[in-house]
């Protein structure tokens, strides 16, 4: 076990969000040091981020890891394609089982992805009643200028994209018909709430014409979408706008990043707390790798002063207003998730995402 924690953090302090773990040694069994090159006083929480679950040491080498994942939560994959995603309860779980023994996931090309019906073998027939108790997504979809090699680099375009590619503007040429279920609302910030768009009040001179390189994960719902409104837009000032899909691992990557302008992206926290937008904003170093270093250094030297100061409030808002402000992001839109009411499902509450704890979900018996 030891062997596996150290390839694991050997490979996630090479992530900005865990550059400070200088090394780790375990000096007894069952024990774990780590060291670090500065003060965190919220490093447990640091361990608890996605990026540092404990993986096998070998798992790069694994054909299918990817598809049959490893790990000690509740459940276990068993099944998993295109199709369908089949979990069942992990019998060796460190917590309370699971109450379901079984959990399948059907992929359904004919339903938004931001709404779960669960069915108990009852066949669908048309879209789910979608129930009042809606929660508001924290998260956004935005986009995400390349100012390090792309053509946001230069100032004149960077206010172009601010003026014309901003909230309200996208709105104005939407058919809501065409994104399905997804109840989109206009965003000024990156997380609801949050006002920190810049007002442009001066005419724009539009920048000398040429194609714009937008690009964006494939197979996503909307943002083809999306995307043709975009390049509605900038074909009203004779600018072509040239569309790349990428895949996930592409993107992780960093493929084609330096040809690439604009990414339509999107992000969603799962969480209230103030620091959950930490793990977005070093996830895979996707922003950091096309914003300028100075701007960047400076959002690090306040997140370690955050973490060497106790009970300081986490500066979300400091970073919010840097993104929006700069340029660095426009964000787009933000979005209402729900679940279907289901009287015999039990333990079914909506979490942040549209979806709901599995392990907790139980199916009431029917009484006559």
């Amino acid at each position: 076990m030891t062997t596996t924690i150290f390839a694991t953090f050997a490979d996630v302090k090479q992530l900005s969000l865990f550059a400070h773990i200088d090394n780790v040694t375990s000096p007894f069994n069952n024990i774990i040091d780590f060291h670090l090159s500065q003060d965190d006083h919220r490093f447990p929480d640091l361990l608890a981020n996605i990026s540092a679950m404990i993986q096998p040491a070998n798992h790069t080498a694994l054909a299918d890891y990817e598809t049959f994942p490893i790990g000690t939560g509740p459940y276990k994959v068993v099944a998993n394609d295109k199709q369908r995603f089949k979990l069942e309860a992990f019998e060796h779980y460190f917590g309370f089982r699971a109450l379901s023994d079984v959990v399948e996931v059907w992929i359904l090309n004919d339903f938004a992805a931001c709404y779960l019906q669960p069915t108990l073998g009852e066949e669908l027939g048309g879209y789910a009643d979608i129930s009042s108790r809606l929660s508001m997504d924290q998260g956004c979809t935005f986009l995400l200028l390349n100012r390090i090699s792309g053509l946001a680099q230069d100032t004149d375009w960077l206010n172009y994209f601010q003026s014309r590619l901003y909230s309200l503007n996208l709105m104005r040429e939407m058919d809501l018909t065409r994104v399905g279920d997804f109840k989109l609302f206009n965003a000024y910030g990156l997380l609801p709430g949050w006002i920190h768009t810049p007002q442009l009040f001066e005419p724009v001179v539009v920048p000398h014409k040429r194609a714009v390189t937008l690009a964006y994960q494939y197979e996503h719902p909307i943002y083809p979408y999306i995307a043709s409104l975009i390049e509605m837009i900038l074909a009203k000032d004779g600018i072509r706008l040239k569309i790349i899909e990428l895949s996930y691992e592409d993107i992780v990557l960093g493929e084609q990043a330096e040809k690439i302008d604009i990414w339509l992206n999107g992000m969603s926290l799962g969480s209230n707390r103030g620091d959950a937008i930490l793990g977005w904003l070093h996830n895979f170093n996707h922003i950091q790798r096309v914003m300028p270093v100075n701007e960047f250094e400076h959002l690090q030297q306040v997140i370690s002063e955050w973490r060497s100061t106790p009970k300081m409030v986490f500066p979300s808002d400091i970073i919010g207003q840097t993104l929006s402000q700069t340029g660095q992001t426009i964000p787009l839109f933000h979005n209402w998730l729900g679940v279907d009411d289901n009287v015999q499902l039990q333990g079914m509450e909506s979490n942040l995402l549209g979806w709901f704890d599995f392990k907790s979900v139980w199916s009431k018996p029917q009484t006559s």
